[in-house]
C-alpha cells in the first residue's frame, strides 16, 4: 500500500484527538505528520512538505477559516486532497468549499466509519494520478514525436485545429517562427546493413541522431523523428532572419559532415524551406525532401537547399462563403436532396474555372473546415467528422478526377448531419446530467421543485419535464423523493440527530410527510429503519 501524509487543523484539540483515536491512519497507508490548532500554521508547514497530499480541516477557525485554507493551498497544489468538517449551518460554505476544488466535507457531528471510507477513497484516487503521471512521465516522448509527425500529415489548417489542445498537455509552445525541416538521408544504406549487419547499421544511425542533436540544440530547439525511412529534423529559432537561419543551418550540417560518423554514413541533407508557423511544417519537409531530391543530379554533393518558387496562383474562393452558408442551411435542415444539387452546382463551377483535381480538393478542405468551425462557434464540436477530414487530407492521390473530390465534400456533409443529430442528443444528456446535479446541490431546500429548475436551466418547464423522463424513465419530483430519501438514510446513522432534523435537513417541512415518502421508496418508516441498522 502506497504511503499518503496527511495533515489536520482544527481549533479544538478533543476534535484532533477523535480523529486520531477513531479512525485508524495507519491501516489506511495514512502518516498524519502535522497537526495544528490554526490554518495559517498548517499552511507554514505545508510550504516545507511538498509530500503532503492529504488535509482534514475544520471550517469554522479563527483569523483564517477552512474555506480561505483550502483556496490558498490549491491554488499551489492544486493536486492536493482536502476534507473539510462543517457543522450544518456551515452548508453553504461547503458547497463553495466543492466549488473551489475541495475533494469533499463531512458534517458535524463526525461519522468515523464514513470519514475512513472518504479518506480510503481519497488515496486511491492519489494512487491512480501517481500511476497515469508516472506513465505520461514514460510515454511523453513518444507522444511528443507522434504530435509532430501528425504534423507533418497534415494540412496546416486542420493541424491546427486537432492538435492545438494538445500542446499544453505536452508542455510544448507554440513558438514563433520561423521553423525548418532537415531531411536526413543516405543512399549507402543498403551496402552499409549488407556489409555491415542491420543492428550495427541502426546503432551508427542512431548516433548520427544523437550527434545532430547536440550540433543544433545548443543553439536552437531541435526535434528528430523518424519519417518515411529517413531522420528528419525539426528546427525553430524564434524571430531569427529566414534566410539567415538556413544559411545557419547549413553551416551547422557542413561541420556534421566533416565527422568520422558520417563519411561513414555518407549521409545527404535537405533544407526545406522556412515556414511562420508550426502548423506549416509539412510545406517545409515537402520543400525538403525536393531538394533531397537533387543530389541524383548533383552527384558530389551532400547538402541540398529549397528554392523558393515562384507565387503560385489562388484558388478562387471568392463565392465560398456564400456557398457556405447555403451549405449550413442544408445540413441544419438535414436536406441531403438539397446538399446533392449544391454540390453538383459546386462542380460545375470546379468546370467553368478550370480548376484542378489539387485546387478541388483544397476547395472542399477550406469549406469543411469552415463548416466545423461555424458549428464549433456555437459550442458543437463534431469529433468524428474531424478525423474523416483529416482521412481526405491525408489521401490526395486517391482521388482522380474532381468529380470523385466534390463527392467526398457531399460525404463529408452528410457525416455532419449525423454527428449533429448525436451531438444533440449528447446535449439532452448533459441536460439531465445539470438538472441532477442542480438537484443534488439543493436536497435541502424545500422549495425545490420542477419550476424552479427550469428557471435556473434557463428551460420551459413542459420541456424539460418530458425530457427528463424520457432519458431517466421518472419524473423529476420522483427523482427528488428518491435521492432525499437516499441522503436521509445515510443521516439516519447517526443517532444523536432526531428524525425531525434529519426530516428539515432532506427538505421536508413536515416529519409526517417525510416519513410517507420514506416509507414510500423504502417500505418502511424512518423509525424503523433506524432502529434495523441499530442491530
Amino acid at each position: 500500500m502506497n504511503e499518503h501524509k496527511l495533515m489536520i487543523a482544527d481549533d479544538n484539540a478533543l476534535s484532533i484527538q477523535g480523529l486520531l483515536a477513531n479512525v485508524d491512519f495507519a491501516a489506511l497507508g495514512i502518516d498524519v505528520c502535522g497537526t495544528y490548532l490554526n490554518s495559517m500554521e498548517l499552511l507554514k508547514a505545508l510550504e516545507a512538505h511538498d509530500d503532503v497530499d492529504l488535509i482534514v480541516s475544520d471550517i469554522r477557525m479563527p483569523h483564517m477559516t477552512g474555506l480561505e485554507m483550502a483556496h490558498e493551498a490549491l491554488s499551489v497544489r492544486a493536486d492536493i486532497k482536502i476534507i473539510l468538517i462543517s457543522a450544518y449551518d456551515d452548508f453553504e460554505y461547503a458547497q463553495e468549499a466543492l466549488r473551489i476544488g475541495v475533494y469533499d466535507y463531512i458534517q458535524k457531528p463526525i461519522n468515523y466509519r464514513y470519514m475512513t471510507d472518504v479518506l480510503r477513497n481519497a488515496c486511491k484516487e492519489i494512487d491512480e494520478q501517481r500511476r497515469l503521471i508516472q506513465q505520461l512521465s514514460r510515454t511523453r516522448p513518444e507522444l511528443t514525436a507522434k504530435f509532430y509527425s501528425d504534423i507533418l500529415h497534415m494540412y496546416p489548417t486542420l493541424a491546427e485545429t486537432l492538435l492545438s489542445d494538445k500542446m499544453e498537455y505536452l508542455g510544448i509552445e507554440a513558438a514563433r517562427g520561423p521553423h525548418v525541416c532537415v531531411a536526413i538521408t543516405s543512399d549507402a544504406r543498403e551496402s552499409m546493413i549488407g556489409s555491415l549487419g542491420v543492428e550495427r547499421y541502426m546503432l551508427m544511425t542512431m548516433q548520427m541522431q544523437k550527434n545532430i542533436e547536440q550540433v543544433f540544440s545548443r543553439h536552437m530547439h531541435c526535434q528528430m523523428l523518424m519519417e518515411r525511412d529517413m531522420l528528419v529534423a525539426l528546427l525553430n529559432k524564434p524571430d531569427a532572419e529566414p534566410g539567415l537561419f538556413v544559411s545557419e543551418i547549413g553551416q551547422r550540417l557542413q561541420q556534421l559532415s566533416a565527422t568520422k560518423a558520417s563519411e561513414l554514413l555518407q549521409p545527404c541533407f535537405g533544407i526545406g524551406q522556412p515556414v511562420a508557423s508550426i502548423w506549416s511544417l509539412s510545406h517545409s519537409l515537402d520543400t525538403a525532401m525536393q531538394a533531397l531530391n537533387l543530389r541524383f543530379i548533383f552527384s558530389d554533393k551532400n547538402l541540398f537547399v529549397s528554392e523558393v518558387p515562384q507565387e503560385a496562383s489562388l484558388v478562387p474562393f471568392a463565392s465560398l462563403l456564400e456557398t457556405k452558408e447555403r451549405m449550413i442551411l442544408c445540413i441544419s435542415k438535414r436536406d441531403e436532396a438539397a446538399l446533392r444539387a449544391l454540390t453538383q452546382e459546386i462542380l460545375n463551377g470546379f468546370a467553368e474555372n478550370q480548376m484542378d483535381r489539387l485546387s478541388a480538393i483544397s476547395y472542399v478542405h477550406v469549406m469543411v473546415s469552415c463548416l466545423l468551425s461555424y458549428f464549433a462557434d456555437k459550442n458543437i464540436h463534431l469529433e468524428p467528422v474531424y478525423a474523416q477530414l483529416f482521412e481526405f487530407g491525408n489521401r490526395p492521390r486517391q482521388y482522380q478526377t474532381s468529380e470523385q473530390v466534390v463527392n467526398e465534400l457531399f460525404q463529408l456533409c452528410t457525416a455532419i448531419m449525423r454527428a449533429l443529430d448525436a451531438s444533440q442528443q449528447s446535449h439532452q444528456e448533459r441536460m439531465v446530467q445539470r438538472v441532477k446535479s442542480y438537484i443534488e446541490d439543493r436536497l435541502g431546500d424545500p422549495q425545490l421543485r420542477l419550476e424552479s429548475i427550469a428557471t435556473a436551466m434557463h428551460v420551459n418547464a413542459s420541456h424539460l419535464s418530458r425530457l427528463f423522463k424520457k432519458l431517466e424513465s421518472c419524473t423529476i419530483s420522483d427523482h427528488i423523493t428518491h435521492r432525499r430519501v437516499e441522503r436521509a438514510s445515510q443521516l439516519l446513522y447517526n443517532m444523536e440527530d432526531s428524525i425531525a432534523a434529519v426530516s428539515e435537513r432532506v427538505g421536508y417541512a413536515s416529519p409526517y410527510y417525510f416519513s410517507a415518502c420514506f416509507k414510500k421508496v423504502l417500505g418502511e418508516t424512518p423509525s424503523e429503519y433506524r432502529k434495523r441498522i441499530q442491530q
